[in-house]
């Protein structure tokens, strides 16, 4: 254990600082970028729609609480999404609205958006109270998002908390060993 602890600790010193440079950049970039790989990581892809649908809810419900025509408030509310892949997909939603369908037919053929907020969605349009039922799907939505987040830290916590303690115990059983190994050499003379 102390062995490997040191040649851990060597490797660490002349790759280190090297690592660091180099892949502290990409994974600002990854962060800053979300390419569109990172929604089929298990729980991460899931949050970023999560966040991003939220804030193009939140948005699009402010703008129509606000009385901004649909066309413009869509085109606001999806500069408020930085996720490339649902860039993409929301970016047809103008087209097919100024091609003669509402907005909830518009969205409900969008991967990854909620059914729940397309039948809100759906509901105001038929009763004319579009802006107050985007603002309750909205709001749903970032309950879903919060909930989510809450899963996954709950899920991360003890795996955390396992490899922390491992750690931890490699670098006791590393420290101690040695020691008593030498007193055990020292007393058996």
């Amino acid at each position: 254990a102390t062995r490997a602890l040191l040649m851990f600790g060597k490797c660490f010193e002349s790759v280190g600082i090297a690592a660091v440079i180099v892949l502290a950049p990409l994974i600002l970039i990854s962060l800053r970028c979300q390419p569109a790989f990172l929604r089929h990581i298990p729980g991460v892809g899931a949050l970023l729609i999560a966040k991003n649908l939220t804030y193009f809810l939140k948005t699009l419900a402010a703008l129509l609480q606000a009385r901004v025509d649909l066309l413009p408030a869509l085109a606001q509310a999806q500069t408020a999404v930085t996720y490339p892949y649902l860039v993409k997909n929301l970016a047809k939603v103008p087209t097919s609205i100024a091609a003669g369908a509402t907005l909830s037919e518009a969205l409900a053929v969008q991967p990854h958006f909620p059914p729940l907020a397309v039948r809100l969605i759906r509901l105001g349009e038929s009763t004319g109270r579009l802006p107050d039922l985007v603002a309750q799907a909205a709001s749903g939505y970032q309950q879903h998002y919060a909930q989510r987040v809450e899963r996954l830290v709950r899920l991360l916590h003890p795996a955390l908390v396992m490899t922390l303690g491992l750690l931890i115990l490699w670098i006791v059983l590393a420290t101690l060993l040695p020691l008593y190994d030498h007193l055990d050499g020292g007393l058996g003379s």
